[in-house]
């Protein structure tokens, strides 16, 4: 065949050049890292939380005040009442019994010391001056389900919280929407706790003790009327 006259085309190579290639390879190593590393956040072991098991009568380790009401042993749990459920829920409380709880003892403990009124107050969001209008709206309720909660405890001169699990027969006092608010025969205040899921349970367990039966105490819609 006759030569054209046009000089042959330059081959052009696909291949990327040896930075390149090795650019692309710890680019992709480092991602494969961080995806390890997102999924290890996943993983049970990394959201697995420590609760402190406390069955009636315990003050647990850090108590605000002396008691301020008595718990009722061998109340046994109401079946079916466990999960996320509002406080109108049928069988979540009954009358705390003799002694009950005293909101007032427990402002005036509580009043008597500027350094506990402050961090007790601070828990449940309020001022120190406001504790003995707050804890006269509370009202006593003994719990007939083992309840999870959030637990304020008071330890060198601050409020340290840690979820806990109260067993039925615990007294406490509650808001008028009755959310437990206050743990008689510690003082401490308590808020709401989202499900424990994967668990570590310290302390001691009662003979009947399950996690599947613990309840999470919700507000209720309407005010709700105490036993």
């Amino acid at each position: 065949m006759a030569d054209s006259g046009r000089p042959p085309r330059p081959v052009t190579s696909h291949r990327f050049p040896v930075r390149s290639q090795i650019t692309l390879i710890v680019a992709a190593v480092a991602l494969g890292l961080a995806g390890g590393a997102f999924w290890a956040g996943l993983s049970p072991s990394a959201t697995t939380v420590e609760v402190r098991l406390e069955a009636t009568s315990s003050p647990g380790p850090s108590p605000f005040t002396s008691a301020a009401g008595k718990d009722r042993a061998g109340v046994a749990p109401t079946a079916g009442v466990a999960g996320e459920l509002p406080a109108d829920t049928a069988g979540l409380f009954g009358a705390p019994g003799a002694g009950g709880c005293d909101a007032q003892r427990l402002a005036s403990d509580l009043q008597a010391d500027q350094g506990r009124a402050s961090a007790w107050a601070g828990a449940l969001g309020v001022g120190p001056g406001d504790i003995a209008k707050v804890t006269a709206r509370l009202a006593p309720v003994v719990l007939r389900a083992d309840a999870g909660v959030v637990e304020h405890g008071f330890a060198g001169g601050a409020a340290t919280a840690y979820p806990a699990v109260l067993q039925a027969g615990t007294v406490v006092l509650v808001d008028e929407r009755g959310e437990p608010k206050v743990k008689c025969v510690s003082g401490n205040p308590l808020t709401a706790a989202q499900s424990f899921g994967q668990a570590n349970y310290v302390g001691t367990p009662w003979p009947y003790f399950q996690p599947s039966l613990i309840a999470y105490v919700r507000p209720a819609t309407d005010k709700i009327k105490t036993p």
